[in-house]
């Protein structure tokens, strides 16, 4: 046993007092009575003995794995009687180590608590699930979680237990009313598809292959939309409404494979066409080649489409070799022009030349430059046709004043 002087004191009025610690200050908790000071703070000691051993039967039971509710009942009741209790001691250390129990049968507590809200969420959460089978599975896991959870404060143990088995009872009875309506709408779609079949079996034998097709593609799309059926009906029902699906498209790609046929057959028909314009566009000569050609783009327009997956591929052939050849004509012609036009410049200078001598009156010598221009003429080239005969005009007519008048013979040239 400590010394009691070192919890409390006799005042010089003989009350008896305890000292101030850390968790209430110190008040009179008695008087000597015809005792001494020893005797006196020796019996508030023993009081405060009691005290240590009804706190060590607790940490007892608390190491023991007690009735974690009870025992924070029970912590809590001595922590309350404590402040008030007519004793000497060491408070802190006692109220210290009762405060540790109870912090930690507190966090044990609120630990279960927490989990135990977590399960009653996870439960409302589950009230309206897109998968009932999976949810319900997940219920009744959770039910058991909760069995096991452990103690949660007392005050909130029954409120905690009610709560989570009405928000299980609700998940069961939701769940109840969702397959009696489920049923009801199975029904509801079964109608409704056997409608669709009907409208299948009809457009069927149709040979309006594209529109057909698409009405088919939406009454499946729509078949998709509605929901299942009772078990016992979906594979009858779905196989009625596949069989008259199949016919059509049976039929249909038939059809189709026949024009694929016909594709093909375009498809030779094109090559030759690009083989034969492939070799014209190597060709010089631009009208006739040029004709073919644009006789070859007439039969292509009549040929008829190839598969989808040539189409591009060969127009781009047909139409490489066609603007080869075109571009090459078209530069040839090009050059040509450009070559006329030199001519051209070239004849309209040398019938300049010829004009300048009109003036001069040596007629020996200007007879001799205009033969030497004459022989320049000659050898110049073509001009444009529609400009060959006035320039050779005006050229003749220059040359024959000069020599008007001798008899000579007007000066050939080409134009």
């Amino acid at each position: 046993m400590s010394f009691p002087e070192q919890w409390g004191y006799v005042n010089k009025e003989g009350q008896v007092w305890q000292k101030d610690c850390q968790y209430f200050k110190g008040r009179q908790i008695g008087r000597l009575d015809g005792k001494s000071p020893e005797e006196i703070l020796a019996f508030y000691a023993l009081r405060f003995e009691k005290l240590v051993q009804y706190q060590e039967e607790l940490q007892a039971q608390f190491e023991q794995g007690h009735d974690r509710p009870g025992l924070v009942d029970k912590i809590n009741r001595m922590l309350d009687f404590i402040v008030e209790s007519d004793a000497l001691g060491n408070f802190d250390d006692l109220i210290g180590r009762l405060m540790t129990m109870k912090g930690v049968l507190d966090a044990e507590l609120n630990a279960h608590l927490e989990e135990q809200e977590r399960l009653c969420a996870r439960v409302e959460e589950l009230l309206s699930p897109a998968d009932w089978k999976a949810a319900t599975e997940e219920v009744k896991k959770l039910q058991a979680q909760f069995k096991l959870t452990g103690p949660v404060p007392e005050q909130k143990s029954r409120l905690q237990w009610d709560r989570f088995r009405a928000v299980c009872d609700q998940f069961f009875e939701n769940r109840r009313l969702f397959f009696a309506e489920l049923d009801r709408q199975k029904e509801e779609n079964y109608q409704r598809k056997l409608d669709l079949c009907r409208k299948a079996e009809e457009l069927s034998l149709s040979s309006e292959w594209k529109e057909t097709g698409e009405a088919l593609k939406h009454l499946l799309d729509e078949w998709k939309s509605i929901g299942p059926v009772a078990r016992d009906k979906t594979e009858y029902i779905w196989q009625r409404f596949k069989t008259a699906s199949d016919t059509f498209f049976e039929r249909r790609d038939s059809h189709y494979a026949e024009k694929e046929r016909e594709r093909l057959e375009n498809l030779k028909k094109k090559q030759a066409l690009c083989e034969r314009s492939e070799i014209l566009s190597e060709f010089d000569d631009w009208k006739a080649a040029g004709e073919e050609l644009k006789q070859l783009q007439e039969e292509w327009k009549h040929v008829g489409p190839v598969p989808k997956q040539d189409t591009e591929q060969i127009w781009k052939r047909f139409k490489e070799a066609h603007d080869r050849f075109f571009e090459r004509r078209h530069a040839y012609y090009k050059a040509r022009d450009e070559e006329r036009l030199a001519h051209l410049k070239e004849k309209e200078r040398l019938c300049e030349e010829v004009e300048s001598l009109y003036s001069l009156r040596d007629l020996v010598r200007v007879r001799e430059e205009v033969k030497e221009i004459q022989k320049k003429w000659k050898i110049i080239g073509p001009v444009s046709p529609d400009q060959a005969d006035g320039l050779w005009a005006r050229f003749k007519l220059a040359c024959d004043r000069i020599f008007q008048g001798e008899g000579t013979s007007s000066p050939g040239g080409d134009s």
